[in-house]
């Protein structure tokens, strides 16, 4: 039965009057305006499909919720008069922050592709590929130039030994451990596979969206009793997950025999993708990764090692995530710009899609993690 779209918004404080009260230039006076509605405090709105059984339901669920209230305050607005604010609404609209200001972000592009290729790679492999036995064997012969030397210069002796260390050490320790682990791993997977064989297994993926760029507050106008204030609008925390699921329903043909464990050892080992081999032995091909997608692209090339059934179905993704934000109101230039805290907005979002978050740029967003930037100053210093 197909499904069948609706929309449904909530909204709370819904209807009220504006009402204003402050001391100009030492003369109390009340402003009530009954025709200017204050926004509501709480607006919720829901988008999604029901009713279509056996796929994914798309949904997107937005909740903004604010605390507000503009403290007394006194300061000469544009005219030059004397404002002793006594009481005043926080005429910021909800819908706007979400429709019209940028609020809510969605995550990086490069981010999400990033995501779909690991997604697919993990949903698509019978056997986790843990390392690059090839390439850690090969540069065994190179593990005298791990040991830390001295250089010309302090600056090339620093860089020379972090580099050492980040492409040296750390790779080989962590090479030593799936190593060591290896043989269970491969073990309990052929378990998994042969237990589940015909049986419909939830597959998932999720990772923690890295924390949003710093961005430029927000400036939202001032729809008030006089002139001159601005709202300003900060973001004070962001956390947030990204999601891919699916159903897999696996036929593999693995028989219980000292071949069939090779196999699948040598597919953890690395070994059923040629293309990875030659892509890690090339010099600064992790460069090239810092800026395109390649090796998470040559990672979807892995030959399985078993014939069989491998079906995935129901792939769809999600984000859920919460922001927070601070308000301020800009007093003016009249009163050197101070910004008087007003409370906060409370942010909270749902999204629910089919099939894998694929977008058309084979680049990432450019910019590079602070490990990285280390990284390039070093590289570069020893090219000096």
């Amino acid at each position: 039965m197909p499904g069948f779209a609706r929309s449904r918004i909530r909204e709370r404080d819904v209807g009220r009057h504006f009402h204003s009260t402050f001391v100009l230039d030492g003369t109390p006076v009340t402003y009530d305006f009954p025709s200017n509605i204050v926004p509501p405090t709480r607006h919720e709105f829901i988008n999604d499909v029901v009713g279509s059984r056996g796929t994914i339901n798309p949904v997107e669920h937005v909740v903004l919720e604010s605390s507000l209230s503009i403290p007394a305050v006194t300061f000469r607005e544009v005219h030059n008069y004397l404002i002793q604010m006594l009481t005043e609404p926080v005429m910021i609209n909800l819908v706007k922050c979400y429709t019209d200001y940028g609020m809510i972000p969605d995550p990086a592009a490069s981010h999400a592709q990033q995501w779909a290729y690991d997604a697919y790679t993990a949903f698509t492999q019978q056997i986790p590929q843990k390392l690059l036995l090839a390439n850690f064997l090969f540069e065994l012969k190179d593990i005298k130039g791990l040991l830390p030397k001295i250089e010309k210069s302090i600056s090339r002796t620093a860089s020379s030994n972090f580099l050492a260390f980040e492409f040296g050490i750390l790779p080989t320790i962590s090479d030593l451990k799936a190593l060591f682990a290896m043989t269970e791993m491969v073990t309990k997977r052929l378990k998994h596979l042969r237990d589940s064989y015909g049986k419909q297994v939830d597959l998932v993926f999720q990772r923690t969206i890295p924390p949003l760029a710093s961005n430029p507050d927000i400036s939202v106008p001032f729809l008030g009793s006089f002139e001159g204030p601005s709202y300003v609008v900060r973001r004070l925390s962001y956390q947030g997950k990204f999601r891919i699921f699916g159903k897999l329903v696996q036929k593999l043909d693995i028989p219980d025999t000292s071949f069939a464990t090779a196999k699948a050892f040598a597919a953890a080992a690395g070994f059923n993708n040629p293309a990875a081999i030659v892509w890690e032995a090339i010099p600064y091909s992790f460069v090239i990764d810092w800026f395109f997608h390649v090796s998470s692209l040559i990672d979807t090339l892995n030959i399985q090692p078993f014939g069989g059934e491998w079906d995935v179905s129901r792939v769809g993704y999600s984000i859920k995530d919460e922001f927070l934000y601070a308000v301020y109101l800009d007093l003016g230039s009249n009163a050197g710009h101070q910004q008087v805290y007003c409370g906060t907005i409370f942010v909270k979002r749902f999204v629910r899609k089919q099939g894998f978050p694929m977008s058309s740029l084979l680049l990432t967003d450019g910019s590079l993690s602070p490990t990285q930037q280390v990284l390039a100053l070093a590289l570069l210093e020893q090219r000096r």
